[in-house]
């Protein structure tokens, strides 16, 4: 367990505060609108989420309590008045000054008058982070600069093929002069050719060589960088592990995690937004899919359901898959919620379970008739979709009835490089990803 278990929480729910404080502004402004609700609503379905991993109860059921405010408002249009506002600023206040109050003794102490909440730990991480970026940033300038000069170093290869041709023609012409003196000048012209054609020559193989010199060393170093950048995907399994029992306490089932390929290694920012879409994932299996004991009993499954979180590389991506054993999603429940939004029910009938996934992918369903700390609200997968949309991924869902539901998260391995092919057409150049060939 390490020596501050509240580090990661602190820095996300900061910057979830800071998100959400720039929402109620905007809300003051410009008023009530279903996007601006949603996204408020996903902040704070986040936040509870988190709150709830690291056992800090209040924060959670504030942040719950804020989802209750905000729920009523998806169907307000205009301005939204004063007195709705109020309650849940003052929410975030005592969400604020409760994670303020779990700053390490040091940091709390060492903080000065009047200044605002951070946690020095994780901005050390961050200005380290910068810096990486930064030197990462050096590298692709440094290289750019190499392929000018080997543009340049062209330059070098064309001179030398015309001094090979110069030194031929005074060659040829000094074995056939009749006048010595000018058979003696042409002799001295095409000694000096010749050593020009020579010292050419090394100075092309000694830019060749350092051509390839350079850019092998930085590629090492860039590939080198990119490793400080990287963390250990199993650095996620503690605390979805914790979020599986705590949501399976909450619903009085039993659960048990499996976390597989936990040795692959992706940039630490990646892993920062996969970690709340996989969180939302884990309580979702153990609220939706996850049978109570005696259904599992009578089914012949073990009492205790598997949450299981894989983790591989695809090319310059990693894939997490996440799969639970339970009993799948009620695919009936999302054809009547289809049809409440407007679907007729010949239409929902119609739509099989591809469809049925990808609506509920959408966000803005949930399959529960109560609302509770864990479900109900129909914000889960928007979060999870939202963020994996963000680092410019993919996510992905299939069912069985009986056998549980999978969900698969594709996702660059690092946000600070970006493997691409070069194509050129009448003066512009343009960079395709290698991942979209």
């Amino acid at each position: 367990m390490p020596q501050d278990p509240f580090r990661y929480f602190r820095l996300e729910a900061r910057e979830l505060l800071d998100q959400f404080g720039e929402g109620i502004l905007e809300l003051e402004k410009n008023g009530s609108g279903v996007a601006l609700i949603q996204r408020l609503l996903r902040l704070a379905h986040t936040l509870k989420g988190a709150a709830r991993v690291v056992k800090q109860g209040e924060i959670a059921d504030r942040a719950h309590a804020i989802e209750d405010l905000l729920s009523p408002l998806r169907d307000v249009s205009g301005a939204v008045p004063r007195p709705r506002i109020d309650p849940i600023l003052e929410h975030l206040g005592a969400i604020g000054a409760g994670v303020q109050a779990l700053d390490p003794p040091e940091t709390a102490a060492a903080r000065a008058p009047g200044r605002s909440p951070t946690d020095e730990g994780f901005r050390t991480v961050r200005a380290d982070m910068a810096e990486m970026d930064s030197l990462l940033d050096g590298v692709a300038e440094t290289r750019a600069e190499l392929n000018a000069l080997q543009k340049a170093a062209a330059g070098v290869a064309g001179a030398q093929r015309l001094v090979d041709f110069l030194a031929e023609q005074l060659g040829h012409r000094g074995a056939t002069g009749s006048d010595r003196r000018a058979a003696a000048n042409l002799d001295d012209a095409h000694a000096v050719a010749t050593e020009a054609k020579q010292l050419l020559a090394s100075v092309s193989r000694d830019f060749g060589a350092g051509f390839d010199r350079m850019d092998r060393e930085l590629r090492q170093l860039r590939d080198a960088t990119e490793q400080l950048r990287l963390m250990s995907a199993g650095e996620l399994f503690v605390s979805l592990e914790r979020a599986a029992h705590d949501a399976a306490r909450s619903l009085g089932k039993r659960v048990a995690f499996a976390g597989k390929g936990g040795d692959i290694r992706l940039d630490a920012q990646v892993l920062g937004s996969v970690q709340t879409a996989l969180v939302q994932i884990v309580r979702n299996a153990v609220a939706h899919g996850i049978e109570p004991e005696s259904e599992r009993r009578a089914s012949g499954k073990p009492e205790a359901g598997t949450v299981t979180i894989e983790v591989s590389r695809r090319g310059r991506r990693v894939v997490f898959a996440c799969h639970d054993d339970g009993g799948g999603v009620d695919l009936d429940a999302v054809r009547r919620v289809a049809a409440r939004r407007g679907l007729s029910a010949t239409e929902a009938g119609r739509l099989d379970v591809p469809d049925l996934m990808r609506l509920l992918l959408r966000g803005g369903i949930s399959t529960s008739e109560i609302v509770t700390e864990v479900s109900g609200r129909g914000i889960g997968l928007d979060v999870v979709r939202e963020a994996v949309e963000q680092l410019g991924g993919e996510v992905s869902a299939r069912t069985k009835p009986g056998e549980g539901t999978w969900f698969e998260l594709v996702v660059p391995l690092s946000l600070a490089s970006l493997e691409a092919l070069i194509v050129e057409n009448s003066g512009v150049a343009a960079a395709i990803p290698l991942d979209a060939i």
